[in-house]
Protein backbone atom coordinates (compact mmCIF):
# COMPACT_ATOMS: atom_id res chain seq x y z
CA UNK A 1 0.00 0.00 0.00
CA UNK A 2 1.23 3.33 -0.81
CA UNK A 3 2.03 6.41 1.96
CA UNK A 4 0.08 9.20 1.41
CA UNK A 5 2.29 12.28 0.73
CA UNK A 6 0.77 15.53 2.83
CA UNK A 7 3.30 17.12 1.02
CA UNK A 8 2.41 17.07 -2.63
CA UNK A 9 -1.13 17.42 -1.99
CA UNK A 10 -0.67 20.65 -0.19
CA UNK A 11 1.27 22.04 -3.14
CA UNK A 12 -1.00 20.71 -5.29
CA UNK A 13 -4.04 22.61 -3.05
CA UNK A 14 -2.18 25.76 -3.18
CA UNK A 15 -1.19 25.57 -7.38
CA UNK A 16 -5.51 24.73 -7.74
CA UNK A 17 -6.07 28.11 -5.68
CA UNK A 18 -3.20 30.00 -6.96
CA UNK A 19 -4.81 29.44 -10.02
CA UNK A 20 -8.63 29.77 -9.02
CA UNK A 21 -7.25 33.31 -8.00
CA UNK A 22 -5.53 34.14 -11.21
CA UNK A 23 -8.94 32.84 -13.27
CA UNK A 24 -11.16 35.17 -10.92
CA UNK A 25 -8.59 37.88 -11.33
CA UNK A 26 -8.41 37.86 -15.22
CA UNK A 27 -12.05 37.78 -15.56
CA UNK A 28 -12.36 40.67 -13.30
CA UNK A 29 -10.31 42.64 -15.52
CA UNK A 30 -12.41 41.69 -18.61
CA UNK A 31 -15.37 42.51 -16.84
CA UNK A 32 -14.60 45.83 -15.28
CA UNK A 33 -12.36 46.70 -18.01
CA UNK A 34 -14.64 48.17 -20.74
CA UNK A 35 -17.19 49.60 -18.15
CA UNK A 36 -14.55 51.73 -16.84
CA UNK A 37 -13.35 52.92 -19.95
CA UNK A 38 -17.02 53.34 -21.08
CA UNK A 39 -17.29 55.19 -17.41
CA UNK A 40 -13.94 57.72 -18.28
CA UNK A 41 -15.68 58.79 -22.01
CA UNK A 42 -18.94 59.48 -20.37
CA UNK A 43 -17.65 61.67 -17.67
CA UNK A 44 -15.06 63.67 -20.67
CA UNK A 45 -18.75 63.95 -22.01
CA UNK A 46 -20.55 65.10 -18.96
CA UNK A 47 -17.74 67.65 -18.80
CA UNK A 48 -18.02 68.84 -22.09
CA UNK A 49 -21.43 69.68 -21.88
CA UNK A 50 -21.08 71.07 -18.42
CA UNK A 51 -18.13 73.74 -20.03
CA UNK A 52 -20.80 74.56 -22.76
CA UNK A 53 -23.69 74.71 -20.90
CA UNK A 54 -22.69 76.15 -17.19
CA UNK A 55 -26.56 76.77 -16.33
CA UNK A 56 -27.17 73.01 -16.56
CA UNK A 57 -29.71 72.13 -13.46
CA UNK A 58 -29.06 68.54 -14.35
CA UNK A 59 -27.09 66.10 -17.16
CA UNK A 60 -29.54 62.50 -17.66
CA UNK A 61 -28.05 60.10 -20.23
CA UNK A 62 -30.63 58.57 -22.27
CA UNK A 63 -30.10 55.20 -24.43
CA UNK A 64 -33.04 55.08 -27.18
CA UNK A 65 -31.56 54.58 -30.83
CA UNK A 66 -28.38 56.05 -29.59
CA UNK A 67 -27.27 57.75 -26.57
CA UNK A 68 -27.95 61.27 -25.78
CA UNK A 69 -27.83 63.65 -22.69
CA UNK A 70 -30.34 66.17 -21.93
CA UNK A 71 -29.07 69.52 -20.08
CA UNK A 72 -32.18 71.16 -18.30
CA UNK A 73 -31.71 74.26 -17.32
CA UNK A 74 -33.98 76.57 -15.59
CA UNK A 75 -35.65 77.61 -18.75
CA UNK A 76 -34.94 75.03 -21.49
CA UNK A 77 -34.03 71.40 -22.20
CA UNK A 78 -30.72 71.17 -24.31
CA UNK A 79 -30.31 67.83 -25.88
CA UNK A 80 -26.46 66.50 -26.62
CA UNK A 81 -25.35 63.48 -28.65
CA UNK A 82 -22.62 60.78 -27.39
CA UNK A 83 -19.93 63.37 -28.22
CA UNK A 84 -21.19 66.68 -26.51
CA UNK A 85 -22.52 68.38 -30.04
CA UNK A 86 -25.49 69.87 -29.24
CA UNK A 87 -28.35 68.50 -31.34
CA UNK A 88 -31.68 69.82 -30.07
CA UNK A 89 -33.24 72.22 -27.55
CA UNK A 90 -36.53 73.08 -26.49
CA UNK A 91 -37.86 75.64 -23.93
CA UNK A 92 -39.69 74.45 -21.05
CA UNK A 93 -42.59 76.72 -21.60
CA UNK A 94 -43.20 74.42 -25.03
CA UNK A 95 -43.41 71.35 -22.88
CA UNK A 96 -46.86 69.88 -22.91
CA UNK A 97 -46.28 67.49 -19.39
CA UNK A 98 -49.82 67.51 -18.51
CA UNK A 99 -51.07 66.23 -22.04
CA UNK A 100 -48.65 63.67 -22.21
CA UNK A 101 -49.30 62.21 -19.20
CA UNK A 102 -52.98 62.43 -19.88
CA UNK A 103 -52.10 60.14 -23.22
CA UNK A 104 -49.64 58.18 -21.27
CA UNK A 105 -52.26 56.99 -18.63
CA UNK A 106 -54.54 54.69 -21.18
CA UNK A 107 -50.90 52.39 -20.48
CA UNK A 108 -51.61 51.18 -16.64
CA UNK A 109 -48.15 50.03 -16.56
CA UNK A 110 -46.69 53.82 -16.49
CA UNK A 111 -48.89 54.64 -13.99
CA UNK A 112 -46.98 57.17 -11.84
CA UNK A 113 -43.88 57.64 -14.00
CA UNK A 114 -42.42 61.08 -15.34
CA UNK A 115 -41.92 61.65 -18.25
CA UNK A 116 -38.10 61.78 -19.63
CA UNK A 117 -37.22 64.70 -22.42
CA UNK A 118 -34.94 62.92 -24.86
CA UNK A 119 -34.26 62.39 -28.63
CA UNK A 120 -34.97 59.96 -31.06
CA UNK A 121 -36.83 59.00 -33.92
CA UNK A 122 -35.05 62.36 -35.61
CA UNK A 123 -36.77 64.58 -32.92
CA UNK A 124 -36.86 66.01 -29.23
CA UNK A 125 -39.74 63.08 -27.25
CA UNK A 126 -40.88 62.33 -24.43
CA UNK A 127 -39.97 59.34 -22.79
CA UNK A 128 -41.96 57.22 -19.96
CA UNK A 129 -40.31 54.13 -19.42
CA UNK A 130 -40.34 51.22 -16.64
CA UNK A 131 -38.09 47.77 -15.83
CA UNK A 132 -39.48 46.66 -19.34
CA UNK A 133 -41.35 48.55 -21.23
CA UNK A 134 -41.08 51.60 -22.49
CA UNK A 135 -43.68 54.68 -24.38
CA UNK A 136 -42.73 57.23 -26.51
CA UNK A 137 -43.98 60.42 -27.65
CA UNK A 138 -43.02 63.48 -30.11
CA UNK A 139 -42.25 66.53 -28.49
CA UNK A 140 -43.95 68.67 -30.44
CA UNK A 141 -47.56 66.65 -31.36
CA UNK A 142 -47.98 64.10 -29.00
CA UNK A 143 -48.03 61.19 -31.54
CA UNK A 144 -47.42 57.71 -29.95
CA UNK A 145 -43.97 57.32 -31.69
CA UNK A 146 -42.96 54.02 -30.03
CA UNK A 147 -44.36 51.49 -27.64
CA UNK A 148 -43.13 48.20 -26.23
CA UNK A 149 -45.58 46.77 -23.83
CA UNK A 150 -47.52 44.16 -22.46
CA UNK A 151 -51.08 44.48 -22.21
Amino acid sequence: MKKINIKTILITLALLLLTLLIMIGVMAIFISGPVLKNQSAEEKVIDKIRNDEDTCESIDRYSFEFVTYTCETSSEYVIYDKNGKKIASRGKKEAQFDEVKEKQSKYEEFNGIEPVVSYGYDSVVYIFENDIDMLVYDFENLELLFYSGGK
